[in-house]
């Protein structure tokens, strides 16, 4: 989803750019997508699982530059059924956003297997994308809870970029933001090798 659309008079180059929602049940993937595209008063306080894919499109203005991306998130439960609705879209997407909770261990460390599932799938590819330690808000001081520099190692090892966020307190907005800007980025560069070319 990375067609261009030429806009008329001043109106901003608009890109589309298709970011999948990777995690375990319960992580807050959904939370995260309806806070980012709707607002805070969308967030659910009572937990239903998603079953099949939705899909939320929110445009952000690229700051400096005659440029919008339309971000399509996909979000899809964490169960194996409905992960297999979103398989086709691992080789397609243009960025990934690999959420874990930061009071589950087991999410954090299921991470792994999703990140492998991704790559196997886009084979030469690179895997652009963020991870997300989700419900910030909790003191994760416990014994069960996962550190900040667990996350940050689990990022820094892929090349991907680390973010705390909270669905609860509205934290959403800068991860996607920075998918973003990164697409405009990659954009304008592939635009000026073939201009080069």
């Amino acid at each position: 989803l990375h067609h261009p659309r030429a806009a008329e008079g001043n109106m901003a180059l608009r890109l589309r750019c298709k970011v999948l929602l990777i995690g375990d049940p319960a992580v807050g993937k959904t939370a995260i997508s309806q806070t980012f595209s709707h607002g805070l008063h969308h967030f659910r306080k009572d937990y239903a699982m998603t079953t099949g894919v939705d899909v939320y499109m929110k445009p952000i203005k690229i700051p400096e530059q005659p440029v919008c991306v339309e971000l399509f998130v996909l979000d899809a439960g964490g169960d194996d059924y409905t992960q297999e609705l979103l398989k086709p879209h691992y080789a397609t997407a243009n960025a990934f956003v690999f959420v874990y909770d930061v009071t589950s261990l087991d999410s954090f460390h299921h991470l792994r297997s999703w990140y492998e599932r991704v790559q196997a799938a886009r084979e030469n590819a690179a895997v652009v994308g963020v991870v997300l330690a989700n419900k910030s808000d909790y003191d994760t001081s416990g014994h069960n809870m996962v550190k900040p520099h667990m996350g940050q190692e689990f990022a820094k090892a892929r090349g991907l970029e680390f973010f705390d966020t909270s669905a609860l307190r509205g934290e959403v907005e800068v991860p996607l933001c920075f998918l973003a800007e990164v697409f405009a980025s990659s954009y304008e560069e592939r635009r000026l090798a073939l201009l080069e070319m």
